[in-house]
């Protein structure tokens, strides 16, 4: 009788069922190598019904005992993803979702349950939350539903108040091991339990969440004060305690860890399994006997889970599947849902600031952890030149490179544009980065970026375009020259990890503390950036004005931009010469841009006062000035911002009417 149920199981994972009648379910057991003889009479039974479900077919043929006990198998399904910054992929995880709950229930009926997961990181950091707070997300996981979350490092980068209104609105269950310190475990009884039992027919799989407790992943005060317990203390105790106290029969911890922190779960336990996140990549691999999962970030994919005993008292039986989101058709009224929740962001999407050059293009940021991508080295390179100008105002000193670890680059984007939008931006590298710039010898950073190369993580350092390494992974290049193992060089990097998750960088700063770069000298890096497109989208405006190519802007040159005749350029003006002479999107009412050209091109005032044709012609003598008379010949700059370059592509007249 097993093994005909096996059977008949196998056909129907496979079979639409839908609709269904006595003849079909018998060509159901024929295509299982005949209709076996005890299934006979069932079937002449079955022949009388007109239509007949999966499950109550399942059910006739194999029928409770005589003892009232259910002699079918049982399974418990789940669908788990992890480290979610985008609401793309919902709706089609949501069909996902259905389509799996339904297969699981179709092979084993009653004695099946199907749930699904997020564990962590789903209310930072990314764009739309930094300005809905968290809103978006909480209502795609309702509406797919994710029935269970667990808490992620990221969560504390939304204010306390925000989350406690985010814990409240998600209408499954938080699933909370080693934080119960939290707020949100008073103010919001039911929202977040220690752990969670599921029950199945004679089975029960209990639940444990734990999160990372590293010092170095948080800000002081996060999660408002709340204690992060050890997680492998933790996780003994609930295990021992859902063991024993409550009757389960296999325990599953569901972990926002780092992979071999994992590793150490998988040396310690016996667990069967591990759901995991924190990392961003896919791992399946077995440990100590101990399977760890994780289906990478953004729900691009998702681990199915399930744990099947065949009989009462069978061993239970893991068999796991990575499915492809995007294989699922997207459910049409979540994809609704997801356009209106973007269109928050619409002002930034349809915002150009810069222009990628040839070089970098196609522009990628996939993989950022476990590869270096152009959009990483674009990024950087932009940061070197920044930096680079604003060494000229005596702001600060000279950059020879710049290296990023891959974790700060998050857009995870294959571009299909020349532009670079605000929201793209704020997309990559989160508006919370800072730069500072700090000195190390040649000798140690020949192999540095090698350190750092030998495996997926947020340590994979990413370099400028003036970084050149050989095939062994060594450095050979900086700043476009040789390296000289004995030259002292001035890296650009983040302030809170970048370089430091260099070892060797990590071991030289921990010997020579007094080296490490002073963090009150970090410069916020969308600042930093947005500053140096506005110069280079002034630049190509002022060569567009500059009709006699004398240098300065006079009045009827002045005409050219100023639409209302009243002798200055107002921010409306400047918007429409960003759309036309630059050729850059813009979108009505998003101003961003076009006040920062505003003050590069010399606008004294504040507010919405116009430039003046005095600020201008003065500003532009300043800064020609800088760049001639620039003493330093480390620094590198962009062509286009030198004294009387030629602007490439600018066109003699704008293409639409001012």
């Amino acid at each position: 009788m097993e093994n005909a149920r096996k059977k008949v199981q196998q056909v129907l994972a496979r079979t639409d069922t839908s609709s269904f009648d006595a003849d079909d379910w018998r060509k159901v057991l024929d295509c299982c190598g005949g209709c076996p003889p005890e299934l006979i009479t069932v079937l002449q039974d079955l022949q009388a019904q007109e239509c007949l479900d999966a499950k109550s077919f399942l059910d006739a043929i194999f029928p409770k005992g005589k003892s009232g006990e259910a002699t079918e198998a049982c399974a418990l399904r789940v669908i788990q993803v992890t480290d979610v910054y985008i609401l793309d992929n919902f709706p089609s995880l949501r069909t996902l979702i259905q389509e799996k709950e339904a297969d699981i229930k179709a092979q084993f009926g009653g004695g099946s349950c199907c749930i699904s997961m997020l564990t962590g990181d789903f209310l930072a950091p990314y764009l739309l939350s930094s300005i809905d707070r968290g809103v978006g997300m909480i209502r795609m996981l309702n509406e797919t539903p994710i029935q269970y979350v667990t808490w992620g490092n990221h969560e504390a980068d939304l204010s306390h108040e925000d989350v406690m209104c985010r814990v409240e609105e998600y209408q499954g269950v938080w699933i909370n091991s080693n934080m119960q310190s939290h707020e949100s475990f008073r103010k919001c009884v039911g929202r977040q339990k220690a752990v969670e039992v599921i029950e199945l027919p004679h089975k029960r799989v209990g639940l444990i969440g734990v999160l990372s407790n590293e010092t170095n992943l948080y800000k002081p005060g996060a999660f408002g004060g709340a204690t992060i317990d050890d997680p492998w203390e933790t996780l003994a105790f609930y295990k021992k305690f859902l063991e024993k106290e409550k009757g389960c029969d296999l325990v599953l911890p569901l972990c926002h860890l780092y992979e071999n922190q994992d590793e150490i779960t998988c040396r310690n336990f016996d667990f069967p399994v591990i759901l995991s996140g924190h990392d961003h990549h896919i791992v399946d691999r077995v440990v100590d006997g101990t399977r760890i999962l994780k289906p990478g970030s953004d729900a691009h994919h998702a681990v199915m889970l399930d744990i099947i005993w065949d009989t009462h008292d069978s061993a239970p039986r893991i068999e796991v599947e990575l499915l492809k989101v995007a294989d699922f058709v997207a459910d049409a009224t979540l994809a609704k849902t997801v356009k209106e929740v973007y269109s928050t962001l619409d002002h930034l999407r349809y915002t150009h600031v810069v222009k990628v050059p040839a070089s970098f293009q196609p522009l990628s940021s996939m993989n950022s952890r476990g590869c270096c991508t152009s959009a990483a080295r674009f990024i950087c390179s932009e940061i070197r030149c920044a930096l680079n100008l604003k060494c000229l105002e005596g702001v600060s000193s000279h950059c020879d490179c710049v290296l990023i670890n891959g974790g700060n680059f998050r857009g995870e984007r294959q571009y299909e544009t020349s532009h670079l939008s605000l929201e793209d931006l704020m997309s990559e590298i989160d508006e919370s980065v800072e730069i500072v710039v700090a000195e190390l010898p040649g000798s140690l950073l020949k192999g540095a970026l090698r350190e750092t190369w030998r495996g997926v993580s947020g340590a994979w350092m990413q370099h400028d375009d003036l970084v050149e390494v050989n095939s062994s992974g060594e450095i050979i290049f900086i700043a476009g020259a040789p390296l000289n193992l004995h030259q002292i060089y001035r890296v650009g990097s983040t302030r809170r990890f970048g370089i430091q998750l260099i070892p060797s960088v990590a071991s030289f700063w921990q010997e020579n503390p007094h080296l490490r770069p002073n963090p009150e000298s970090a410069v916020p890096v969308h600042s930093l950036l947005l500053h140096f497109w506005a110069e280079k989208v002034w630049v190509r405006i002022w060569a567009f004005m500059d009709q006699d190519r004398n240098g300065s802007i006079d009045s009827e040159e002045m005409k050219l931009l100023d639409r209302s005749g009243d002798g200055e350029l107002d921010r409306h003006d400047i918007m429409c010469a960003v759309k036309t002479v630059a050729d850059m999107k813009t979108f009505d009412g998003e101003y961003t841009l076009t006040d920062l050209v505003m003050k590069v091109a010399g606008q004294c005032g504040q507010g919405c006062q116009g430039l003046t044709l005095k600020e201008i012609n003065h500003r532009r003598h300043l800064r020609r000035k800088q760049l001639r008379t620039a003493r330093t010949r480390e620094a590198r700059f962009p062509s286009e911002l030198l004294p009387d370059a030629h602007v490439q592509g600018q066109n003699a007249n704008p293409r639409h009417s001012m």
